[in-house]
């Protein structure tokens, strides 16, 4: 065999070994778009898979000019209805970490309501995900 022909055999090997051994997968992230919301009631995303440990993020866009921005309580819930997290309180216009403690592998949904019980009807814009990006907290 030539010398050429080896080069290019080891080449294609490491390349495909690399391959196999690489641990790719993109990111869920749920949709938040004119999502209703209340104080008296509880609201439920659609569920994500959780691909890796760590922080779920809340995501929520400024909120319109013609009124001040709300302030939304959401929480991770498994399938079953049970938390996964502590309620936490995220501001129209902020982006937020959120400790929880699910495991990767199942699928999750948020619980979200306004921040008190007599806030009326809103609208609200943005995003979640049941896992933060590569080399963030």
């Amino acid at each position: 065999m030539k010398v050429k022909n080896k080069k290019i055999i080891y080449i294609f090997t490491i390349i495909l070994i690399t391959l196999i051994t690489m641990k790719s997968y993109a990111r869920e992230i749920g949709q938040l778009t004119n999502f209703s919301i209340t104080g008296h009631s509880i609201h439920r995303t659609g569920f994500l898979l959780k691909q890796k440990d760590g922080h779920y993020i809340m995501n929520l866009n400024k909120g319109p000019n013609h009124r001040r921005n709300i302030k939304v309580r959401h929480r991770m819930v498994n399938y079953y209805g049970e938390a996964r997290s502590p309620w936490r309180l995220t501001s129209e216009g902020d982006r937020h970490p959120c400790a929880n403690n699910a495991t990767k592998g199942y699928t999750y949904a948020l619980d979200i309501t306004r921040q008190y019980a007599w806030d009326g009807l809103e609208t609200v814009n943005g995003s979640w995900s049941p896992e933060n990006q590569e080399g963030e907290w």
